[in-house]
């Protein structure tokens, strides 16, 4: 989960200064958030480093100004925020939630300016990044560096999580005095482009920008979002001046400054209601700065296409027509939630006052009581713009009963004894693995996430033989893909034992993951049984012998699979196992019909090759799910 790292003083005071260290973390821990630890860092770390300050200010004396000498250490406290509450990545969203959850002060209204939009952006068709949305927050104060900071930390923590490390959302600031309008958000031929990024010292082309950040241990992650595209995604004013080419850098001639006081915020990328929803928190956080607090300027959107509708029924804008949008949109909606329903779930009994007490404490409003039919309370609860995580009344009743403490819930005898039996796949998967281990083989548990070319090249497999479940932000190069086949992680496992005495003999029980387009995720689960002999020979009879155990285990015959099972040479092509001592391991339905339950023989030299094997192998692997009744 993201951390949130705040100077301790700071957030102390802003919280009240009645509160100590032991006190904030209960609050915290009673808000569902989690103080991790405390420590003391620099103040130029805590302003983003000598390239961070240098975007807000051209003098480090300025910044001493305010925020005191840059090489005394603060003691700082990194608080864990649930994935779920973008509108607590910040120091001001976590102050103004934990104060309102104190009682100290009440939910912030966010006012939309009722004037015509003075700023337009125009859309040209973009396929690579299609969506833009954006605001204006006019008289902005962000003459104190850490004010300022905060909009950078909040941008890059919405990058990393809302925006899948730029991939979904990219965020861009800009000093709207220095843009004029209307703005053109479109595609451009990157050897066409020339501006001057942010802490360039001159101008360049889209090509040059790639090259120039290649480099940059910040930047050089999100190159690959762009890079080889025939065109590069780019805002620019009605000028020509570039703003900023998402979603890697910003223009150096709109950048925010201390003395800038007027805010132009625009949000780029490939999913339009998390756009909206960066968007939303950006100005529900920073707009307490403006003058008037708390107002939002509109900035209308046309696009010169029609938007899909079931994206425009999605998001919380202000839909113009089918081709334009006014963002941002900041009314509160409302939800209508069963009091009886809170107290089921909560397991509690609470009057309509503390129900509206603990919804206050929450940053929500109950609006009315209506009494139905069913003589239960229906609570009208208006839901703030910000709280983009409540989405269903359960999410209302998990908010009342933070508020009220899970803690204080009482204890309850269930009323009724539930009795806990085996699944049938676990009950059939534990009578195997105990077989496996009579016959002398050893048990391995290895990990569903394995690299793309574990799972097929090193296999000798194709994408088309073995089609997987690939993961869209893995950590590292090791974990890029679910499994599809139990032997990697048993070769693996060889590999890492090749020192071992031999003979060694491994198996694995375990799901592997394929896809299936009827499957409602498009994807299923099938548990499989895996076996690898290493010896000085391959011992294929050893394997072999090892199967004819496990289909007796089986008792197929007890299954109606009265003609138990044969291997099949000629109808294996699996170049995981050498050819002419390979085979499939074939089974009789009960109707008649045969069907490949999986496959053995030689492992191929090229794959004991591939992971760094020299003695020879016998594997096979079946699929043991259909036994499973």
């Amino acid at each position: 989960m993201p951390t949130v790292t705040v100077i301790r003083d700071r957030f102390l005071k802003a919280l009240d200064s009645d509160l100590d260290e032991a006190a904030l973390e209960q609050l915290c821990f009673s808000y569902g958030l989690e103080v991790e630890t405390v420590e003391d860092e620099p103040l130029s770390d805590l302003l983003g480093g000598q390239r961070a300050r240098s975007g807000w200010s051209d003098s480090i004396d300025d910044v001493e100004n305010y925020a005191g000498p840059l090489d005394q250490h603060v003691a700082c406290l990194k608080i864990e925020v649930p994935a779920n509450r973008p509108d607590l990545l910040c120091f001001e969203g976590l102050v103004q939630a934990l104060r309102v959850f104190r009682g100290l002060d009440k939910p912030a209204a966010f006012l939309l300016q009722r004037t015509e939009p003075r700023e337009r952006i125009l859309v040209r068709t973009n396929a690579l990044r299609p969506y833009i949305v954006a605001a204006v927050l006019r008289g902005i104060d962000l003459s104190d560096p850490l004010r300022y900071q905060s909009l950078m930390d909040l941008q890059e923590h919405l990058h990393q999580n809302l925006g899948r490390r730029r991939a979904l959302v990219a965020i861009g600031t800009h000093d709207l005095d220095t843009v004029k309008g209307p703005c053109t958000y479109t595609v451009k031929d990157p050897r066409e482009i020339r501006f001057r990024p942010l802490a360039a010292e001159r101008e360049l082309s889209g090509l040059e920008i790639i090259e120039h950040y290649r480099l940059d241990k910040h930047l050089k992650r999100y190159l690959p979002l762009v890079e080889g595209a025939q065109a590069y995604p780019l805002l620019h004013d009605s000028e020509d001046q570039v703003l900023s080419l998402p979603p890697i850098i910003n223009g150096d001639r709109t950048k925010i400054r201390p003395s800038t006081r007027n805010m132009l915020i625009e949000c780029t990328g490939t999913d339009l209601v998390k756009l909206t929803t960066a968007l939303t928190v950006i100005v529900a956080s920073f707009s307490r700065y403006c003058l008037p607090a708390f107002y939002v300027e509109p900035v209308t959107i046309h696009y010169d296409q029609p938007l899909p509708e079931d994206r425009l029924a999605a998001i919380k804008a202000n839909v113009l027509d089918s081709q334009t949008l006014c963002t941002p949109w900041v009314e509160d909606a409302q939800m209508q939630v069963s009091a009886r329903y809170v107290q089921s779930l909560l397991g509690v009994s609470l009057s309509v006052s503390e129900l509206e007490r603990h919804l206050q404490r929450m940053q929500l409003h109950l609006v009315s009581v209506v009494e139905n039919e069913a003589f239960d309370q229906v609570l009208n609860v208006q839901v703030p713009v910000f709280r983009s995580d409540i989405l269903h009344p359960c999410d209302v009743a998990e908010d009342v009963g933070v508020s009220y403490g899970f803690d204080h819930v009482p204890e309850r005898t269930a009323p009724c004894v539930p009795v806990g039996q085996w699944r049938p796949l676990e009950r059939l998967t534990d009578h195997l693995r105990r077989e496996l281990a009579q016959q002398g083989y050893f048990e391995v548990l290895t990990w569903v996430t394995v690299s793309h070319a574990e799972n097929t090249e090193m296999l000798q497999r194709s994408d088309a033989q073995s089609p997987a479940v690939r993961l869209h932000n893995p950590k590292t190069l090791e974990f890029e893909e679910c499994r599809t086949s139990l032997l990697v992680g048993l070769l693996k496992t060889l590999r890492e034992h090749r020192e071992a005495p031999l003979p060694l003999r491994l198996f694995e029980t375990g799901d592997v993951v394929l896809l299936d387009s009827k499957s409602e995720t498009g994807a299923r689960n099938e548990r499989h049984l895996a076996a690898v002999y290493s010896d000085v020979r391959a011992g294929f009879e050893i394997v072999k012998h090892l199967l004819d155990r496990i289909i007796l285990a089986l008792n197929l015959k007890s299954l109606g699979y009265n003609a138990g099972y044969r291997l099949d040479p000629k109808a294996c092509h699996d170049d995981l196992f050498f050819p002419g001592r390979r085979a499939t391991i074939l089974v009789e339905r009960p109707n008649g019909a045969r069907f490949a339950l999986g496959s053995m023989g030689w492992l191929h030299p090229q794959v004991l090759k591939n992971f760094g094997l020299a003695a020879p192998a016998s594997a096979f692997e079946l699929n043991v799910q259909p036994f499973a009744a």
